[in-house]
């Protein structure tokens, strides 16, 4: 029963995984193009005294990256904890149900019910791995879409590119 309650909730927690994968990577390919653009005209910069200016946008970018880094982070670490808990929550959960029946809980029965139930806690330890890896699966493969299916853009001519 805990089992089936665990499951939707895990399939809750992947999805909103994937949506903090997705606003992490905006912010990401925010600060990355910043400082490629920063990179691309750095002589301008230092002529310009402009230092000051593009080191606040960097660190903006990376201060909006980084808060959805940290939440990220957090709700792995409520995940990873919930599935812990899981097994233990298993059995309290079956045994609870048992007392409810009309047989008596005897050792017998409690310890191989918990020898199983210890081996339900390598899935559920490997379960919020599993639920992060697909979460970023998903954005890449919807990113790669995106970059694949976009329309070609026209060649450079090749008297265009100077040597700088």
């Amino acid at each position: 029963l805990c089992t089936i309650v665990i499951i939707p909730i895990q399939s809750k927690l992947a999805k909103y995984a994937a949506s903090l994968r997705r606003q992490t990577l905006v912010h990401s390919d925010r600060r990355q193009r910043t400082m490629g653009a920063m990179l691309e005209g750095v002589r301008v910069i230092k002529l310009s005294a402009w230092e000051a200016e593009v080191q606040k946008s960097v660190e903006s970018a990376r201060k909006d990256e980084l808060s959805f880094v940290r939440k990220s982070a957090m709700f792995m670490a409520g995940n990873r904890a919930l599935m812990d808990a899981s097994p233990v929550l298993v059995a309290l959960c079956s045994f609870s149900l048992f007392s409810f029946g009309d047989q008596p809980l005897t050792a017998d029965i409690a310890f191989t019910a918990l020898a199983l139930f210890n081996l339900l806690g390598h899935p559920f330890a490997v379960l919020p791995k599993t639920v992060s890896i697909l979460a970023e699966l998903s954005v890449t493969l919807s990113r790669l879409d995106t970059l694949f299916t976009a329309p070609q853009k026209p060649p450079f001519p090749a008297g265009d590119m100077a040597l700088g």
